[in-house]
């Protein structure tokens, strides 16, 4: 599993350089892709500035150099109302396909199997409440995009307890700020869980082997 950080520093490059499985979250507002660096591209839509579709396009497009390392890029959403990133999102996925980039949809609360368009998508980011986002019905849908081959990704990992949590639920990545708020220190704590992440067997829940 892949930790993407939302700030990046050279902490973090040198472990990379090591082997571990860090990579960057680019908004934006904030972060630069580099080549030799797995990455992400997130809306940033809750940041404060107004989101606008049409710079987020652009930016990607600017990217486009380092789109290889590229995990995914998230379509537009709304905070834990499904129906309204659906109706955000969908317009929007096209045009991020045609930039050449794999696309995530944003799970919010209410989203169910059924619902999830999975044809046309590449990878899912789970957001939405902390509550839904731990809950059966997120793991349900991690499983069937496991089963369907497609990348799932959990954000806001910015605890241990919460990076174990993906790893048991079988996430491909996470991502989280943790590092933003101490940057050296947060850095030597990020590595610490990841140390501790990789020396345990990743555990399977009782749904997968069911």
């Amino acid at each position: 599993m892949i930790y993407l950080s939302g700030k990046w520093t050279s902490i973090l490059a040198d472990a990379q350089k090591l082997g571990y499985p860090i990579g960057m979250l680019c908004q934006p507002n904030y972060g630069t892709p580099m080549g030799h660096i797995t990455w992400a591209a997130d809306t940033g839509i809750f940041g404060k500035t107004p989101f606008s579709l049409a710079r987020y396009l652009r930016k990607l497009e600017r990217w486009s150099s380092v789109q290889k390392q590229c995990l995914f890029a998230t379509a537009p959403d709304v905070v834990a109302d499904w129906p309204g990133t659906l109706e955000k999102s969908l317009p929007a996925i096209p045009s991020i396909k045609q930039l050449g980039y794999p696309v995530a949809l944003v799970l919010q609360d209410g989203a169910t199997s059924d619902t999830v368009p999975w044809d046309i998508l590449d990878a899912v980011f789970v957001g939405g409440t902390t509550k839904w986002k731990l809950s059966e019905d997120a793991y349900v849908l991690v499983a069937e995009a496991n089963r369907r081959g497609l990348w799932t990704h959990m954000g806001r990992v910015n605890s241990l307890r919460r990076l174990q949590a993906a790893d048991i639920a079988g996430y491909d990545s996470v991502d989280g700020t943790y590092v933003v708020y101490g940057p050296d220190l947060n850095s030597r704590q990020l590595l610490s869980w990841l140390d501790n992440l990789m020396l345990q067997p990743r555990m399977k829940l009782v749904s997968e082997t069911a």
